[in-house]
């Protein structure tokens, strides 16, 4: 009996197993399909991975759903990324749906590693292109807001926009002494004048003896842009006038010379001249050359009377000048006009006058 019941069971399991057998075989084979995928990227690296979706993307219109996979595969793929979007902006006619993907997902992943390479992106005649990498250099700014050695070399970007969120940014920060000195240190090994230029323009924002020191320093630069924002500055924080020897003097308005934007410099400091004697005569002349091309009848009024005060002793460089000058040109006019009146002075007092001709 007990034999009888083995044997029915052993019938009844295997006609069971029988019929299950396909239905298990047809579970296998659509999971393989689920799966395997899934399967094979785990044995591959995402670095690979990555590879195959940019791969994707320079041959596709830049479908969202890469763009989005990239941005949570994150920094991972970082160096894959930058590497890529080189690689496309060194070539004549680029990819702009690619570049533009890549950059986007860059400003997502915010990591400042990827600055530079958006800098070049900026760079692009493609308005399109630079836009949106000002945008995610914007982005990355914003999340790395204590990021001074990331946002320093923002500020030479050849876009306005981007140069004042560099700015504010490390107005956030604070100018404390060691964000100074990091400025200072910058500035000294900086090959960028706009990193430079932008760096002096910040230097108004700081109190100090120790910064006026150095921006005075800063007079001997050898970039001609530096020396005259540092003259800038000097004149915002009202110490050109207080702080400077005559030969200082001199060397700033060597500097600034040829630049009419510094007309309102040049007067404030000509009106203070107590002592017209010490003053070299050169200089006052170059003044009231300035004065002439810039239309500026109170400057020219200033070093008139200035020069008129020195006297006969000014009439040798004055006459020099004027032989120099194109006859019955403006400037040419005004000398004429002053060694005129310094002749009919010294006529009129009966002085004796050494330089004259």
């Amino acid at each position: 009996m007990e034999n009888i019941k083995l044997l029915t069971w052993y019938y009844a399991s295997t006609r069971f197993t029988r019929y299950l057998y396909p239905v298990f075989v047809f579970i296998i084979v659509c999971s393989s399909f689920l799966f395997v995928p899934q399967l094979a990227l785990s044995f591959n690296t995402r670095e690979e991975h990555a590879l195959k979706l940019l791969h994707s993307l320079r041959s596709s219109k830049g479908f969202l759903d890469i763009e989005e996979e990239l941005i949570h595969m994150g920094p991972e793929i970082l160096e894959i990324l930058i590497s890529d979007l080189d690689e496309e902006l060194n070539k004549k006619e680029i990819n702009r749906e690619f570049v533009i993907t890549v950059i986007r997902v860059l400003g997502q992943i915010h990591d400042p590693l990827s600055v530079h390479a958006l800098l070049r992106a900026t760079h692009i005649v493609d308005w399109i292109v630079s836009e949106e990498a000002v945008y995610a250099l914007e982005d990355i700014i914003e999340h790395n807001i204590a990021n001074l050695d990331m946002i320093i070399p923002v500020l030479g970007a050849n876009d306005s926009y981007l140069q004042s969120i560099a700015k504010d940014a490390i107005l956030k920060i604070g100018l404390s002494n060691d964000v100074t000195e990091s400025l200072i240190e910058e500035l000294q090994v900086s090959g960028d004048t706009t990193v430079r230029v932008f760096i002096v323009g910040l230097m108004s924002s700081i109190k100090g003896d120790k910064v006026i020191n150095y921006l005075f320093s800063l007079l001997n630069d050898n970039d001609e842009e530096v020396r005259k924002e540092a003259v800038k500055v000097l004149h915002k924080k009202n110490v050109i006038n207080t702080k400077v020897d005559s030969d200082t003097l001199l060397k700033i308005f060597d500097i600034i010379k040829d630049d009419l934007t510094f007309i309102e410099l040049w007067e404030e400091v000509i009106k203070d001249l107590d002592v017209p004697d010490l003053i070299d005569v050169g200089f006052l002349i170059n003044a009231l050359r300035v004065a002439v091309k810039a239309e500026s009848d109170s400057l020219k009024v200033k070093v008139t009377v200035v020069i008129n005060r020195i006297g006969a002793t000014a009439l040798s460089d004055l006459n020099i000048a004027l032989e120099n000058e194109r006859e019955g040109s403006p400037f040419y006019l005004e000398l004429l006009d002053i060694i005129n009146n310094i002749w009919d002075a010294a006529n009129t007092t009966g002085g004796i006058i050494e330089s004259g001709n």
